[in-house]
């Protein structure tokens, strides 16, 4: 069976009356682009075999386009030259029952034939030749079903993306893109990359929403499975909401809608493998009127994550209101911590001042089992999981 040939998924037969007589040249494969070196004192060369490109293809369609009139074979030709070479690059597909291959192409020279007419038929004889602007292309193809809507997941960085129906839109980073077709059916999806290039990882972009309190009660167990369980406040959630966990550097968010019930809100993640846990973090953003996003992370140091109990933090200020804003910031990362740091830690915290002097920022934790000495202020108890606090400010 012959195959069908599509530009940006329109078929050139039933569209321009185009048939395709001969595209051997689509089927070869393509040139290897090796960089060597000619010695003068032996023979042969030095072939670089790890920097292995592509030369660009050069395809050479032989057509026939057989119409009532010239008028309809130049008005024809007109559309073909709009589809080819005004619009710069395109997607050519080649499809039968059983086979499909695409191509990211341009117009490679103006198209020259020959023109037989006569009283009742006109056939006109030329040759397309095109160029691949990238043999190595990574390519999708794509079949919505009954839906005209699609997800593209770009694993590569960015780029452009070629959805296959003539739009094409630059994918600033990796991640999911969307796009709706007009009609549903097979699209040929080509992103203009090389295909064999690392995959790299979609940058985390913070949600912008607000919220009163920042109150976490944190069960932890080193039982196998690992799980952790946050119940987040009480009462509903007046806006969408969402939280993060962070699992050795992989982040999950999770979203909560507006009107869950978050007295009975838990959610549960199970880590196989507790040996190799390294740190685990909760996460929340706030913004005040000053546009103010905080950070607060729960590491495992030289704490032991056993029989921890549950933990409430809570950032409130002399009124009972939370705030978004702290003018400094604690690491502590992954390396064990004598007891004698943290103290000297929370003392340290303790003596921050907060930007309103009128509304002194605490920290309360409680509920932890190993107690932190009563000399340190406004905090009775330490849990075995407390850190890491970090802020920062969109601000300034």
């Amino acid at each position: 069976m012959e195959p069908t040939f599509y530009i940006d998924n329109v078929n050139i037969d039933t569209q321009y009356g185009i048939k395709v007589l001969n595209y051997d040249s689509l089927i070869a494969g393509q040139k290897q682009r090796v960089n060597t070196y000619e010695w003068p004192d032996k023979s042969g060369v030095d072939v670089d075999f790890n920097n292995i490109k592509y030369e660009a293809g050069e395809y050479t369609l032989k057509c026939i386009m057989v119409a009532a009139t010239e008028d309809d074979i130049d008005s024809s030709m007109e559309a073909l030259t709009y589809a080819t070479k005004t619009k710069g690059l395109f997607v050519l597909s080649m499809r039968d029952t059983v086979f499909r291959k695409a191509f990211l192409c341009y117009r490679n020279d103006d198209i020259s034939g020959k023109l037989y007419s006569s009283k009742n038929k006109c056939i006109y004889e030329f040759d397309l030749k095109l160029k691949g602007s990238n043999p190595n292309a990574l390519i999708d193809y794509v079949d919505t079903g009954v839906s005209t809507n699609y997800i593209y997941s770009n694993t590569k960085g960015p780029g452009w993306l070629h959805w296959g129906d003539g739009v094409k839109e630059f994918l600033e980073h990796s991640g999911d893109y969307s796009h709706t077709y007009l009609v549903a059916g097979k699209y040929d999806v080509i992103m203009d990359i090389d295909k064999d290039a690392p995959n790299i990882a979609p940058p985390y972009v913070v949600p912008d929403f607000d919220t009163d309190k920042s109150i976490y009660d944190v069960n932890a167990y080193v039982t196998k499975p690992f799980t952790l369980e946050l119940h987040m406040g009480e009462g509903t959630t007046s806006q969408d909401m969402y939280y993060h966990i962070i699992f050795n550097g992989v982040r999950e968010i999770i979203y909560i809608p507006s009107g869950t019930n978050m007295a009975t809100l838990t959610i549960t993640r199970e880590f196989l493998d507790v040996s190799a846990l390294s740190y685990l973090k909760v996460e929340t953003y706030l913004n005040s009127e000053y546009g103010t996003k905080v950070r607060f992370f729960m590491f495992k140091g030289s704490f032991k994550l056993i029989n921890a109990g549950v933990t409430r933090f809570n950032f409130v200020n002399d009124s009972g209101t939370a705030y978004s804003y702290f003018p400094n910031e604690f690491h502590l990362g992954n390396n064990d911590i004598p007891e004698s740091d943290i103290n000297t830690l929370l003392e340290a915290f303790n003596s921050v001042v907060h930007y309103r002097t009128a509304d002194p920022l605490v920290l309360d934790i409680s509920g932890g089992t190993n107690a932190v000495p009563s000399s340190v202020t406004a905090i009775d108890t330490k849990n075995t999981m407390i850190l890491n606090l970090q802020t920062y400010s969109d601000n300034g």
